[in-house]
């Protein structure tokens, strides 16, 4: 494992488009150790960012309430945690575990 600190938000934010875009036009050949110029057989490279215990079990319990919700995305960025139930629909920020009472099956579907 490799914790790196970069000097601001837009270098970390730049990073991680690079890396995403980089994946996206190579989908057969992702980011690799052999990319980085890693000796050994090539392994994956992930990169994410780094969180901090707290916000690492919330984003767990995030997603499992997200996968009984049927919401399709979930992601971290600039240690929020953001949900979304479809590429059309509004999304809502959890900051702590009660911001789950407002994710209920029952709601509106867009």
């Amino acid at each position: 494992m490799v914790i790196a600190k970069l000097r601001s938000p837009q270098q970390r934010d730049a990073m991680f488009a690079a890396v995403a875009k980089f994946n996206k036009i190579n989908p057969k050949e992702k980011l690799s150790t052999q990319h980085l110029g890693l000796a050994g057989p090539p392994k994956p490279v992930f990169v994410s960012e780094h969180l901090t215990p707290a916000i690492m079990s919330l984003c767990a319990a995030a997603r499992l309430k997200a996968k009984k919700e049927d919401f399709k995305f979930v992601w971290v960025r600039n240690g929020h945690i953001i949900l979304r139930r479809n590429e059309y629909s509004q999304a809502i920020l959890i900051q702590n575990i009660e911001s789950f009472d407002s994710i209920t099956s029952t709601q509106q579907r867009s």
